[in-house]
């Protein structure tokens, strides 16, 4: 139980980092 729930954090953790990025790098893109 325990490692299905580490593995739903990461996949969720990885999920934010990937939309932050994306959106991060359409902002910089707007930018240039």
């Amino acid at each position: 139980m325990m490692y299905l729930g580490w593995l739903l954090f990461t996949l969720c953790a990885t999920l934010l980092t990937v939309l932050i990025v994306l959106h991060y790098d359409k902002n910089h893109s707007n930018d240039i």
